[in-house]
């Protein structure tokens, strides 16, 4: 009885581990699908790439540290939903900092020289 204690102590074993008693992540979809809609509009400079790729970040962050509180409890299929999410909603913040960053260089060097 004591090694059953110690493998739930160092996390390997799980008191909610039945499948049939898990429920779905909370957040981990909804932060998987704004990370997905933050890609376009993140690209084309759209401050709505922004909005969506912040907020995906933050509910797919809440729903991973959810599931690390509790890792018995939820599905790990949306624990890596909300993982993707997460990389997703990234890949979007930086695709609107790359797309801003473009353009005030074409600002800069374009438009700015053409004054002259």
């Amino acid at each position: 009885m004591d090694d059953f204690h110690d493998l739930l102590d160092e996390g390997n074993v799980h008191e909610n581990s039945d499948p049939h008693s898990q429920i779905p992540l909370p957040n981990a979809q909804t932060g998987f699908v704004l990370g997905i809609l933050s890609i376009v509009p993140g690209a084309c400079c759209g401050c709505i790439g922004l909005i969506l790729g912040i907020i995906g970040l933050i509910m797919s962050s809440n729903a991973i540290k959810a599931y690390d509180a509790n890792p018995g409890m939820y599905y790990e299929t949306d624990y890596k939903q909300a993982k993707n999410g997460k990389i997703l909603s990234i890949v979007g913040l930086v695709l609107f900092v790359v797309s801003v960053t473009i353009q005030i260089i074409y600002q800069i060097f374009v438009v700015g020289l053409s004054e002259f």
